[in-house]
């Protein structure tokens, strides 16, 4: 009797061992911590973990899609752990990034920024449409100057100008100067896209045009002529730069003239002479 208790002692102490062998084989380090994980660190654990086992041991996530977010603070920062996850499997385990963000113009109702990794970029090569919304659809309200932080997958589509993944989280740090602004703002040449553009606008301010090549060639009245990469190009009048443009007159190629937008009250302009 005694030698069959010892006996199923010892199994049950076997069991034991295992079970907590396997129960620490299987835990998943706080959140915290794994933030701390190189990317290669972060790959290997999403290939030995599912969405459930994150939930069990994080806790509940914000969802957005396909990705779950678990906020992590950072000396007073939140920043996310975010899992990519495709029925209950994790495709991918990322630390979110932070983007430094300068507004610099709105154009015709479109905002475009700024973005830097390390530090606000006044670099032209960097230039952007601001995202209007982030992750969770919340609208993100900005004004021309503001310097912003992104938390984000750090995601940019190589287009011109770039177009930045919805954030995660915005925060507004600090505001630019008008002559920091003016520092920032790209030239470029208008194309036939810029004048499908405008047609489709019902209003126009000065600031519509600021970041297009253009010669101001007035007398008496205000007008800007831009020239177009693929020909022809835009003539913007108005009696004061403190006063809306009050006529938009494109000149195609042919040398025909098409009147985009014309305030009711405009007198003056005729197209200048090539």
């Amino acid at each position: 009797m005694k030698m069959t208790t010892r006996i199923l002692s010892a199994v049950i102490i076997v069991v034991m061992m295992f079970s907590f062998a396997a129960c620490n084989k299987n835990k998943i380090p706080d959140v915290e911590t794994v933030s701390r994980y190189s990317d290669e660190e972060l790959r290997a654990l999403a290939e030995t973990v599912d969405e459930k086992a994150l939930i069990d041991s994080w806790g509940e996530p914000q969802i957005a899609n396909n990705e779950r977010l678990w906020p992590v603070d950072l000396s007073g920062v939140t920043k996310y752990m975010v899992a990519y996850v495709e029925d209950g499997k994790v495709i991918s385990l990322n630390f979110s990034k932070t983007m430094f963000i300068n507004v610099i113009l709105i154009r015709g109702g479109v905002t475009y920024c700024t973005f830097g990794w390390d530090n606000y970029s006044s670099d032209s090569a960097n230039f952007a449409f601001m995202p209007t919304q982030d992750i969770f659809g919340n609208p993100i309200n900005c004004e021309v100057g503001d310097q912003i932080l992104f938390e984000s997958d750090g995601m940019v589509a190589e287009t011109y100008p770039a177009q930045l993944a919805a954030p995660y989280s915005v925060r507004v740090m600090g505001h630019l100067s008008e002559e920091e602004i003016a520092e920032m703002i790209p030239f470029q040449q208008m194309s036939s896209g810029d004048i499908e553009s405008f047609k489709n606008q019902t209003s126009f301010s000065w600031d519509d045009f600021s970041i297009f090549v253009g010669e101001d060639i007035g007398s008496g009245l205000f007008v800007y002529r831009y020239d177009l990469l693929d020909g022809g190009y835009l003539l913007v009048s108005g009696t004061s730069l403190d006063q809306d443009p009050q006529q938009v007159l494109f000149s195609h190629p042919d040398g025909t003239d098409e009147v985009i937008y014309q305030d009711p009250s405009f007198v003056g302009a005729t197209p200048a002479e090539e």
